[in-house]
C-alpha cells in the first residue's frame, strides 16, 4: 500500500531496503541494523546475511526495534481519503473511527435507553431537543438511587447464591453420612416417633454374670452319684462300673449343646443399640462365668473319677489275689490226696512253715 505522509520523513527512519520510513521497524541483534519487518524477511528467503555487511543472519535473531525508534516513527500517514456516512466529511483512514464516535449527524439513543426511552435520533439534538422533553431525564435522580439500589440488591443475591450453593453441598454431604449410618445400623435405625415394643420378657431379662446357667446341675449328675450309692464297689460289676462312668460323656454331647445355644440371649430389635451391646456383653459375662464353672466342674469330675477308678484297680488286684489263694489251696488238697501227705508237710518239704503257703512260687511248681 503506497501512503501519502503529511510531512517530509526523517532521514533516519527511512527502510535501506525499500527507502521508505519503517513499517514494524525490526532490528538485527548481530548487526543492529534496522529494517522493515516484511522487508528483511524477504531478503533473507533469498539469503540468510544482512543486506548492509553481509554479515550471516537468521530469524531467530530479529527482534522489535528500540522503543525511541517506534515512537519517532509515529508519523501521519494519510492514504486514500475515508468519507463519513453520516455527515459526508472527508477523513484520514486512520481517524475515521474517532471521528464517527464523535460526529454530530450520527444516530445515537437516547441515554435513558436502559430505562424505557425509545428516542433515537442525531447527536446534535440529544441534548438541546430531546432530554429538555424526556420523561425519563426528569426522573434520572430516581434512577440513579434505584440503580445503586439495585446494584446492592444484585450483589446480596449473589452471596446469598453462593450460600445456598454451599448449603446445598453440605446437605448432600449430610445426606451421604446419613444413608451409610443407616445403612451401618441396620434393623436398628427407625424413623423419629416410631417405637417398638418388645414382644417377648425372655428377651428383655439379662443374664446375671454370677448365676448359672439353667439345668447346669443335670450336666455333671452321672459323675457325682447319690448318698444311696456309697456302698463299697464289688467286683464282679467292675465292667459295668466302667460302663456307666464312660456312657454320661457319650449322651450328654447332644443336650450339652442344646441347652448351651439356648442359654445365649438372642439380638433384641426392639430396643436402641447401646441396649442391644449392653445385653450382649451381660450374655457374654455370664457365659464366661458359665464356662469357667463348668472347667471347675470338669476338673472335680475329672478328680473324683480318678479317685474311683483307683479303687476299682485296687480292688481288682485284693479279687484277683484272693482267687489265687483259692486255687493254691485247691493245688495244695489235689497233692495231698495224691501223694498221701497232708499240706502241712508238703508245705515243709517245699520250705515253708506249717499254717502257711508260699504266695510267691508258681502254682505248676506245686
Amino acid at each position: 500500500m503506497i501512503y501519502n505522509y503529511t510531512e517530509e520523513a526523517n532521514a533516519n527512519l527511512l527502510c535501506c531496503i525499500c527507502r521508505m520510513p519503517f513499517i514494524e521497524p525490526t532490528t538485527a541483534r548481530s548487526c543492529a541494523h534496522t529494517f522493515c519487518r516484511d522487508c528483511i524477511v524477504e531478503a533473507m528467503a533469498h539469503a540468510q546475511q544482512c543486506p548492509v555487511d553481509r554479515s550471516p543472519l537468521s530469524e531467530e535473531q530479529l527482534e522489535p526495534a528500540n522503543g525511541i525508534i517506534r515512537s519517532e516513527d509515529r508519523t501521519e500517514v494519510e492514504g486514500t481519503p475515508a468519507l463519513c456516512d453520516f455527515c459526508e466529511m472527508t477523513v484520514a483512514p486512520s481517524g475515521l473511527v474517532a471521528h464517527q464516535s464523535a460526529c454530530s449527524a450520527a444516530p445515537v439513543q437516547c441515554i435513558h435507553a436502559v430505562h424505557g426511552c425509545g428516542w433515537t435520533g442525531p447527536r446534535a439534538d440529544l441534548d438541546p431537543e430531546h432530554l429538555p422533553c424526556c420523561p425519563y431525564h426528569a426522573l434520572r435522580s430516581f434512577f440513579a438511587l434505584n440503580n445503586t439500589r439495585f446494584d446492592r440488591i444484585a450483589e446480596e443475591n449473589l452471596i446469598l447464591r453462593h450460600k445456598v450453593e454451599s448449603l446445598e453441598r453440605f446437605a448432600q454431604t449430610m445426606n451421604r453420612e446419613l444413608l451409610a449410618v443407616k445403612s451401618a445400623l441396620g434393623p436398628w435405625f427407625r424413623p423419629e416417633g416410631v417405637r417398638v415394643y418388645p414382644t417377648s420378657d425372655s428377651l428383655a431379662t439379662p443374664v446375671s454374670p454370677t448365676q448359672p446357667p439353667p439345668n447346669a446341675q443335670d450336666l455333671f449328675a452321672a459323675y457325682f452319684p447319690a448318698e444311696e450309692s456309697d456302698q463299697p464297689p464289688s467286683p464282679t460289676s467292675a465292667g459295668a462300673i466302667f460302663d456307666m462312668g464312660m456312657q454320661p460323656r457319650q449322651s450328654s454331647a447332644g443336650p450339652f449343646n442344646a441347652r448351651h445355644a439356648a442359654a445365649i440371649a438372642p439380638l433384641n430389635l426392639s430396643s436402641t443399640l447401646e441396649g442391644t451391646f449392653t445385653s450382649l456383653r451381660e450374655s457374654v459375662i455370664g457365659l464366661a462365668s458359665a464356662v469357667d464353672s463348668l472347667g471347675r466342674r470338669n476338673d472335680i469330675a475329672l478328680g473324683n473319677e480318678t479317685l474311683r477308678l483307683n479303687e476299682e484297680v485296687m480292688s481288682l488286684r485284693a479279687t484277683m489275689h484272693g482267687l489265687r489263694m483259692q486255687v493254691h489251696n485247691i493245688m495244695m488238697d489235689r497233692n495231698a490226696q495224691v501223694t498221701g501227705r497232708s499240706a502241712d508237710s508238703v508245705a515243709l518239704a517245699d520250705g515253708a512253715w506249717p499254717g502257711r503257703f508260699l504266695h510267691g512260687q508258681s502254682i505248676t511248681k506245686l
